[in-house]
């Protein structure tokens, strides 16, 4: 036991005498142009300069390179007596584990999110600082890039989580970055920009009063420690709003832009919950509370607001929905569904399912079977 752990000290002191960047690690891209490294070159910038990458990078130690197993596999010793071969139990051997595998403290699996950002899209990438767009970019997006999107989103997803009663899973959070973005949050034109693809009627929505402001400013006003980092964001755009339309790399750039568009992405979400989705639903909730479909029958309603259609094609299938079972909810609402006038209802969940289907071609044979057998929740640490 006692050499166990020494070896997990020494372990955690290489790693912090000797960091890994994405070129010293010989880390290839993802997705496009290997050498193109505007996007690391301005992460590494940011670390320097940005306060909120400062922090978010130590927090989730991000300055080290992820350790692979069997190092990593025990996180499980933190649990306690019982659980595994090094059930040491004291915060020194939590901490050491955490530096030696920082990934495990990450919200998604960060195999799942390379398969996830291996895709090269059409769409044109946006430069910053200086705001230009171009289809031929193909800047290099590697798994040091990834990881760090994976902390922001990992940070974020908790405090508006704990403000507000979203009912967006890790899981239904994997599904909708996978289909607008890839994770990426250089990827802009006229119908989204970054990672959650965020178009200036959804951003100035949360600048509403009586629409997702009041969130906004809870995140804001918070002393809750899991919004320290959200809070910095937050609390300059209640001063002063940032609307997308004006600088697209505010919410694009690292240091501030591209978490900008995480935190205003589940924001929105939680907007959209609370003013369109839950009040159509609310008698629903009741009638079914503690059916145990009911979570992803209201997960899958809201993401189907996220698409084209906004809250009245997600509102016009609920009142449809509702009539059902939350089991019979699931199994419509990922089928086509027509409205009065011909649209599909439900287009925004049919393409969300195309999506997780082509990642498969992605994964290792490890994952598929994974992910073949639990869905987007094989891709959840934890």
């Amino acid at each position: 036991m006692i050499n166990l752990k020494l070896f997990f000290v020494s372990a955690a002191l290489t790693l912090t005498y000797f960091p890994l960047t994405a070129q010293a690690a010989g880390d290839q891209c993802l997705s496009g142009t290997p050498g193109n490294n505007h996007l690391i070159q301005q992460l590494g910038r940011a670390k320097n300069s940005s306060p909120i990458t400062a922090k978010l990078t130590h927090k989730y130690n991000l300055e080290h390179a992820p350790v692979e197993p069997p190092l990593a596999g025990c996180a499980s010793c933190q649990q306690g007596p019982g659980t595994g071969p090094l059930s040491l139990n004291n915060k020194a051997t939590a901490e050491i584990l955490r530096q030696v595998a920082p990934d495990a403290r990450l919200l998604l699996r960060t195999d799942c999110l390379s398969a996830s950002g291996k895709v090269d899209a059409p769409t044109t990438e946006l430069k910053c600082p200086e705001g230009k767009l171009s289809s031929k970019y193909n800047f290099c997006f590697d798994s040091n890039l990834m990881r760090y999107q994976n902390a922001v989103i990992t940070d974020f997803y908790k405090c508006v989580k704990k403000l507000t009663n979203l009912p967006l899973t890790p899981a239904g959070l994997f599904e909708m970055y996978s289909l607008e973005s890839g994770f990426k949050p250089h990827y802009a034109y006229n119908g989204g920009v970054g990672v959650g693809q965020l178009t200036g009627i959804f951003v100035d929505d949360i600048n509403q009063k009586h629409r997702g402001l009041g969130i906004l400013k809870k995140v804001a006003n918070t002393s809750d420690a899991d919004c320290d980092i959200a809070k910095k964001i937050a609390e300059k755009d209640v001063k002063k709003p940032v609307r997308l339309n004006n600088n697209r790399c505010k919410f694009v750039e690292y240091g501030e832009g591209m978490e900008r568009n995480v935190l205003y992405t589940l924001i929105g979400m939680a907007n959209s919950w609370d003013k369109d989705i839950e009040p159509v639903m609310e008698s629903y909730i009741a009638k079914h509370k503690g059916n145990p479909a009911l979570p992803r029958a209201t997960e899958l309603a809201l993401l189907n607001g996220y698409g084209p259609g906004g809250r009245a094609a997600a509102r016009a299938a609920v009142r449809r929905l509702t009539k059902l079972s939350p089991t019979q909810f699931v199994n419509q609402i990922q089928k086509p569904m027509s409205g009065s006038k011909g649209t599909n209802l439900t287009v925004y969940v049919g393409k969300m399912q195309k999506r997780q289907k082509q990642l498969l071609s992605d994964m290792s044979a490890e994952q598929r079977t994974a992910y073949n057998k639990e869905g987007a929740r094989s891709c959840v640490n934890n």
